[in-house]
């Protein structure tokens, strides 16, 4: 998708990322922020450039909630007990 081949539909893109909405979403606004650099898996990219991608995701999840009426999923801030 962020090569453009993968149907779907860009909402964002800066120099470091990109966000789009697949054309089979799995509900409302689905949308996926990736960094635009290949990387392994999360544990490979570079803090700087995850700090870029968690801000485009909270640029582009403010603009869905207003443009569509999107639901944002909420964190649940504090520890958790584990059963």
């Amino acid at each position: 998708m962020v090569e453009g081949v993968e149907p779907s539909q860009t909402i964002h893109e800066d120099d470091h990322t990109i966000a789009f909405l697949n054309l089979a979403q799995a509900a409302k606004g689905h949308t996926l922020v990736v960094p635009r650099a290949h990387h392994r898996d999360l544990t490979d990219i570079p803090f700087d450039e995850a700090a870029h991608v968690m801000r485009a995701t909270v640029e582009v999840g403010r603009r869905l909630t207003g443009a569509l009426g999107a639901e944002i999923r909420r964190f649940r801030s504090g520890p958790r007990r584990l059963s």
